[in-house]
């Protein structure tokens, strides 16, 4: 179960695993993709993208006490890894070999591939190309800017960090 704040994984009646990350506050998450039966990938309205892992936990592995998580006999730990900024998603779906559609309604889709390493700004990932997307197209006006009766269409496009102003020849 995703809240706006906190993550729990129910195990049954009395058992349950639940964590509070501090990177997910004030977050909306968008979407989710499922990458196996223990790692989903998680999309927020931020454009931030992060993997949440499920793992059984050892018997001989020791409470955290600086952990955010908590749960009742539960043999289940999450965990929630930040992997790096995309378009901001509305959908993500996993293609193979590590390598990530990010479909976005307010902003350009992506290619993107998960990498195992850390780059040198802390990054999972790497966005191997870009899909041009106009949308949503909140005002235009056609103007002829040189005064050559070439009309021009300029739009105003995307919306929150994804927002972009478009300029063209019609």
């Amino acid at each position: 179960v995703i809240g706006q704040e906190s993550i729990v994984y129910i195990v049954d009646q009395s058992s349950y695993t639940a964590i509070a990350p501090p990177g997910m506050k004030q977050s909306s998450v968008q979407c989710y993709c499922q990458l196996d039966v223990n790692r989903f990938l998680i999309g927020d309205m931020s454009g931030r993208l992060f993997i949440l892992i499920l793992y059984r936990k050892d018997d001989t592995e020791k409470e955290d006490k600086t952990s955010t998580s908590s749960s009742t006999t539960s043999k289940f730990g999450l965990k929630l890894i930040y992997l790096g900024e995309v378009s901001i998603p509305q959908c993500i779906t996993y293609l193979d070999n590590n390598y990530i559609f990010v479909g976005s309604r307010l902003g350009d889709s992506q290619l993107v591939k998960l990498n195992l390493e850390a780059n040198d700004s802390g990054n999972y990932i790497e966005i191997i190309d870009s899909f041009v997307n106009l949308a949503p197209i909140v005002d235009m006006l056609v103007v002829d800017l040189d005064k050559q009766g070439q009309d021009q269409l300029v739009t105003c496009s995307g919306f929150l960090k994804e927002g972009i102003g478009a300029r063209f020849a019609i």
